[in-house]
This record gives structure tokens, C-alpha cells and sequence, in this order.
């Protein structure tokens, strides 16, 4: 049987996806530093996804910012 799960929760388990992305909007970090924290969260969360058995991770689940914002441009 085939598993799979709708997405990932998009700010993270300690919201650090909201924390890095606020750090860019005050100019604490650059573009790229937000880039590379957004990619190791992904990274993370289909690991996670992985050991725990799901045999289908999804893709494409992931938001800087605004999923709703990127759900209009799709």
C-alpha cells in the first residue's frame, strides 16, 4: 500500500521558517542566507517524511511566505 501526506507544515516545528524569513524582511541576513535556511528545511522535512515510512513525499508543498499568494500565480 502506498502512503503519502498533504504537505508539511510550512513554518517548521519551532517556526524557523517564520524567524529566517523576518530576519530577511528587517535586512539581518541576505537573499542567499534565506535561500540555504529554506533548503535545509526542506531537506529536514522530507527526511522526516522519509523515516517515517511514507512512500510517496510530496513536493511542491513548500512557501517562503504566503501559500495562498503562490496558489494565485499557479
Amino acid at each position: 500500500m502506498s502512503t503519502t501526506i498533504i504537505g508539511f507544515p510550512r513554518l517548521c516545528e519551532f517556526r524557523e521558517l517564520k524567524f529566517t524569513t523576518e530576519k530577511y524582511f528587517r535586512k539581518e541576513i541576505s537573499a542567499d542566507e534565506l535561500l540555504a535556511a529554506a533548503k535545509e528545511l526542506r531537506a529536514k522535512h522530507w527526511n522526516i517524511v522519509n523515516e517515517k515510512g511514507i512512500s510517496e513525499i510530496p513536493s511542491n508543498d513548500f512557501s517562503h511566505y504566503d501559500n495562498v499568494l503562490y496558489a494565485a500565480f499557479l
